[in-house]
This record gives structure tokens, C-alpha cells and sequence, in this order.
């Protein structure tokens, strides 16, 4: 029974913080909004940067998450901050067409769960998001003149999909990290049919399929 309590419970914790990243990440981009320019161009709040420019403003902070060999040290990315400054997509190779399909061939997505002070050291309790092939996502097109492309319609998360968070505390007790693949998102969910491994601290969980619906209200 404890075994099974505990299981529900890290089950429990891995699902919130997945829902977080979801309701921060997705959701700004399935209401009905004014187009949202992704790549290369400055958004209205001015927070979209890229190549040696992205990573000299997020250099500290890319290395308190990604190791040295990490693509973004390799190869200045593009970055895109949201004005809450609660999501951070760092990306390289993207490719637009004109019917919406936005193609990333490399990409990792950081989460704060408060917005972040700029001035601060790194927070621990970012979570991060990387798909080790990279994402393609179907976005509402907005016509050849316009800039960028309207809310996600639906999309993929390519590859083995890691996500790891060292949480709250000091030292690796409460550390969160998941891994699955080829998670799928469109407007109503977030879901895998493929093996999810769970690990929060030294507990360990081992399923299949995961699924999280966006409930309207």
C-alpha cells in the first residue's frame, strides 16, 4: 500500500508540474490573440533575442541548466522570453512555411515557476524541458503579409523528452526528472503513448502513456 501511495504520490507531483508548464508555456498560445511573432523578430514586449546577442544576455543562466557541450554554447541560439518572464524558449535551425508549420530542430523550454528577477542567480526550481529531436508545431497561419503566426493548433515534441527540475531544496532529495518520447499537444491536451519513466528524489516510478487535458472554463 505504501509503495503504491507513493507512486500515486510522485505521479502526482510529476502531473502538477507538467500541467505548470503547460498552462505557462501553451495556453498563452491557444486563446485567441493578436498574431505572436516566434522567430527572429521582437515581439511588443521586446523580449526576443538571438544569436551571440541571445546568449551573451542569458549566458550565466544558460549554464546553471545545460552543460558546457550543450548545443546553445556550441552555436549562439535565438531566444524568446515571455513578458511574464515566467518561460524562457531557447532554439536554433527553425524553419516557417507559409501554411504554419514551424519546424525546430533544436529547442529547450525553462520554466519559473515566479517571474524571474533578472538581477537574481539562477533559480533552482526551474524546470526544463529539452526533446532531443526537436519540435514541429502547426500554428494558426496569419497570411502571407503578416509577421508570425496566430495560436497553436496542434504539435509534437520529437524524440526522448527529458524534463528535470533540482525543485526546491538543496541537494538532490526532491530533484524531479522525466523521461518519455514523442509527446503530442493540440489545443485540448498533452500526450505520450510511449513509456514515462519518473524519478522525485531517491523514488522511482515506471509507466506508460500520460495524458493532460486543458479543461476550459
Amino acid at each position: 500500500m505504501l509503495t503504491r501511495l507513493t507512486h500515486a504520490a510522485i505521479a502526482f507531483a510529476v502531473t502538477a508540474v507538467l500541467y505548470q508548464a503547460y498552462v505557462l508555456a501553451v495556453a498563452p498560445f491557444i486563446e485567441p490573440a493578436p498574431p505572436t511573432p516566434l522567430v527572429g523578430a521582437a515581439a511588443a514586449d521586446g523580449q526576443a533575442s538571438h544569436g551571440p546577442e541571445a546568449l551573451n544576455k542569458h549566458r550565466e543562466l544558460l549554464a546553471a541548466y545545460f552543460p558546457p557541450d550543450h548545443w546553445c554554447f556550441a552555436r549562439p541560439p535565438k531566444a524568446l522570453e515571455s513578458e511574464s518572464r515566467q518561460v524562457l524558449a531557447i532554439f536554433d535551425g527553425d524553419r516557417q512555411s507559409h501554411n504554419g508549420v514551424l519546424t525546430l530542430p533544436r529547442v529547450a523550454i525553462l520554466f519559473f515557476p515566479t517571474p524571474r528577477d533578472r538581477a537574481a542567480a539562477p533559480p533552482r526550481n526551474a524546470i526544463v524541458l529539452e526533446p532531443s529531436g526537436g519540435a514541429v508545431l502547426q500554428m494558426e497561419p496569419q497570411g502571407q503579409n503578416a509577421a508570425g503566426f496566430g495560436r497553436l493548433q496542434y504539435g509534437q515534441l520529437l524524440g526522448d523528452v527529458i524534463v528535470h527540475s533540482d525543485m526546491n531544496e538543496a541537494g538532490s532529495h526532491d530533484d524531479l526528472r522525466l523521461t518519455t518520447r514523442d509527446i503530442y499537444i493540440n489545443e485540448d491536451l498533452i500526450r505520450t503513448d510511449q513509456t514515462v519513466e519518473l524519478q522525485l528524489g531517491g523514488h522511482r516510478a515506471f509507466g506508460r502513456e500520460l495524458e493532460l487535458r486543458w479543461l476550459k472554463s
